[in-house]
């Protein structure tokens, strides 16, 4: 058997598209391994030729206050330097606070566009906040972005700097982050500002023509958080496809059953997601577009604790497609 440097290059280039898939979206806090596509271009001269531009369809960008600007000449002379404009296949952003210091977000978008980026990811870390910037007028369009993942990203500034104008994108993934250390003891209702909704939220939902698909990942959001949240999607023009998990898995460590004067922190937090779970088979038997409802919880309130949607007929577990009859009225 030939040794696997000396096989013809359209089959090597078959072989290192299947080492490595492309993925939806940049993972910004992922694993530190080293990935084993580049320990195979590490091999020799020419499996490094060939793996090269497969290392760079997911490409990660620090922004840092007093940096960005740096960060964002450095991978830009990169990517031109190894003609690498048309690889990038997703981008991951991770915003630091006020990140867009000295007004660099006319910079990112204009970079953004240059590389006809197809999924975005932006990491926002509670409660860092980017600084606003006028970009009603900014000429850059991300024409070509299909796929965008925001996590833990409340503000809407740095979003509308990226998104304005009308934005193509046709999934949506919202990362809401953690919220179970609001409910500290029984008597400490919600602090902080959590009840004000994700970024996203506060867009006008006719800026999203396309948008089909939404996940919304959280655990133990605030119920009117979430409802705030739905205001939004229900209200995109295009959604079909509505996937929601609200209690981060965490929902398999519940205790609901002991006994004490006052009820658990877990029951009082349970109660709030079955308020949520009202809210939402009321929400979205007013979307008549909404043609699949996917609940990733392992336990779902739908399943004794609340009533699940009236228009929706449950399949596999979890899963709530709309029913014809439904759709006919």
């Amino acid at each position: 058997m030939a040794p696997l440097e000396f096989l013809a290059t359209e089959l090597l280039l078959n072989i290192v598209q299947y080492v490595r898939t492309p993925e939806e979206f940049t993972i910004i806090n992922g694993s530190k391994k080293q990935p084993s596509l580049k320990s195979l271009s590490l091999t020799c001269r020419r499996l490094h030729a060939v793996c090269f531009p497969f290392l760079f369809r997911s490409v990660k960008l620090p922004l840092e206050n007093g940096h960005s600007h740096r960060s964002i000449k450095e991978l830009r002379s990169f990517i031109r330097d190894n003609a690498l404009e048309r690889t990038i296949e997703s981008m991951g952003l991770a915003m630091g606070p006020q990140w867009n210091g000295g007004k660099v977000g006319l910079e990112l978008k204009k970079f953004l566009w240059e590389i006809s980026v197809k999924s975005l990811s932006i990491r926002q870390y509670r409660p860092h906040l980017g600084l606003r910037e006028k970009s009603a007028r900014w000429p850059y369009f991300l024409a070509t972005l299909e796929r965008l993942r925001l996590e833990e990203v409340d503000d809407d500034n740095d979003l509308k700097m990226l998104l304005l104008r009308q934005c193509p994108i046709r999934l949506l993934h919202v990362n809401d982050g953690s919220f179970r250390s609001l409910y500290e003891e029984d008597d400490n209702y919600f602090l902080g500002r959590a009840e004000h909704g994700p970024g996203i939220a506060s867009f006008k939902p006719s800026v999203f023509p396309n948008l089909t698909t939404v996940v919304y990942h959280a655990a133990w959001p605030p119920y009117n958080r979430f409802g705030g949240f739905l205001e939004f999607v229900s209200k995109l023009p295009a959604i079909k496809v509505l996937e929601v998990k609200l209690m981060g898995d965490e929902d398999l460590e519940l205790d609901l059953k002991r006994k004490a004067y006052k009820l658990p922190p877990d029951a009082v937090r349970f109660r709030e997601m079955v308020s949520a779970y009202q809210i939402l088979a009321l929400r979205v038997g007013t979307i008549g577009s909404l043609q699949l409802l996917v609940i990733r919880d392992h336990r779902i309130p739908y399943h004794g604790e609340t009533d699940p949607p009236q228009t929706f007929a449950e399949g596999p577990v979890g899963t709530y497609r709309r029913q014809r009859a439904a759709q006919t009225q």
